[in-house]
């Protein structure tokens, strides 16, 4: 059944592309101030919004919801059955788009999450959620240049996006760029300061080095937010896991 999302034309190399061109539509510094560049940038996320608004149907929101519910409950394989769904009657839903990629990421097909996030990114080459799905997908995929042009292109978009920016820390990480991931995870809950898997993933990092005072003053934060983190004490863990 998964196959039936995997059979858009355009791939990997696709999402790619977008990610280039959405980074050459925002103004330059010699063409506007960075005031106006920053205006532009919050207008249009919000036009972005906006639209996908007024195209959900109470069923859609229904099913955004299904999905989500799911993903948070640790069951991609469920997110991603209900995200199907969902775009075999609305395809053009960027909602369900992101929630199938980022489901189908987790279930270790991140080719098929390209695919899936194609077609919609044509329609919304600005969203930061279907860049940042995209970003996640190349970087499981081993695509580390096309993740950070995805990464770059959303923050273009959306400055200080926390999911965004904890994506981009794990990826740092995964590259031994300890503290560039450290760097990005800061301005992650700095931005936002319940992003609880932030919390996570930067715990088991300074673990990792060594600095145990560090990560269970981190992973207490974490607990401190309230929300469940989807993850275990990573701060233990040998190696990174996926948390986005």
């Amino acid at each position: 059944m998964l196959d039936m999302l995997c059979r858009a034309p355009v791939g990997a190399r696709g999402i790619a592309a977008t990610c280039v061109a959405v980074r050459a539509t925002v103004p330059s510094a010699a063409a506007t101030t960075q005031e106006q560049q920053d205006v532009q940038r919050q207008l249009q996320v919000q036009q972005t919004r906006q639209r996908a608004t007024r195209r959900c149907s109470s069923q859609q929101v229904v099913l955004q919801r299904r999905a989500k519910a799911a993903r948070l409950a640790g069951n991609p394989a469920l997110a991603l059955s209900i995200a199907r769904e969902g775009l075999a009657a609305f395809p053009d839903d960027a909602h369900l788009a992101a929630a199938a990629a980022g489901a189908a990421t987790k279930l270790g097909q991140p080719h098929c999450a390209l695919d899936v996030l194609a077609r919609v990114l044509e329609l919304e080459p600005q969203n930061p959620a279907l860049l940042a799905a995209a970003g996640a997908a190349h970087a499981a995929a081993g695509d580390a240049a096309a993740a950070v042009r995805c990464y770059s292109a959303a923050l273009s978009v959306s400055p200080g996006n926390s999911v965004v920016l904890t994506s981009w820390a794990v990826l740092r990480a995964r590259q031994g760029d300890a503290d560039g991931a450290c760097s990005l995870f800061e301005r992650a809950v700095a931005g936002t300061p319940g992003n609880a898997a932030a919390y996570v993933a930067w715990a088991q990092l300074e673990g990792q080095r060594g600095r145990t005072r560090e990560a269970r003053r981190l992973h207490s934060l974490c607990h401190e937010t309230g929300k469940r983190p989807h993850a275990p004490n990573l701060h233990v863990r040998p190696r990174l896991v996926g948390l986005i």
